[in-house]
């Protein structure tokens, strides 16, 4: 390998690293703060079951659709920008969603259960 080629193959790594932190540092915040999200949505007695349908069944209909639903928009409006629309639409619900979550940072997440003894 010359000189020439070693240096080319250090660069692109560090091209690589360097847009995978990029992509961390916006993509982060938002996976970081889910888990404790959907545990405050959900009270202490069907917690666990709420979180897992809930977060599983919305991530099922909306990853499996997404890709069919994006691929049929690029048709109709002769556009391939149309995705980026789906895109917006879903950030724009999403934010919608978000404003309307009460804080509970001074309430208590666990909850007596009337099953404890």
């Amino acid at each position: 390998m010359s000189k020439r080629d070693e240096k080319d193959a250090h660069a692109s790594g560090i091209d690589r690293n360097g847009g995978r932190r990029a992509r961390n540092a916006i993509i982060g915040p938002y996976i970081g703060v889910t888990p404790a999200l959907l545990v405050e949505l959900a009270p202490a007695r069907v917690r666990c079951i709420a979180v897992a349908l809930g977060y599983n069944i919305c991530l099922a209909v909306t990853g499996g659709a997404t890709p069919l639903i994006a691929a049929w928009l690029v048709q109709p409006t002769a556009s391939e920008i149309s995705p980026a629309l789906l895109i917006m639409l879903g950030a724009a619900l999403t934010t919608a969603a978000m404003l309307r979550i009460e804080e509970t940072a001074s309430t208590s997440l666990h909850q007596p259960s009337e099953f404890a003894a």
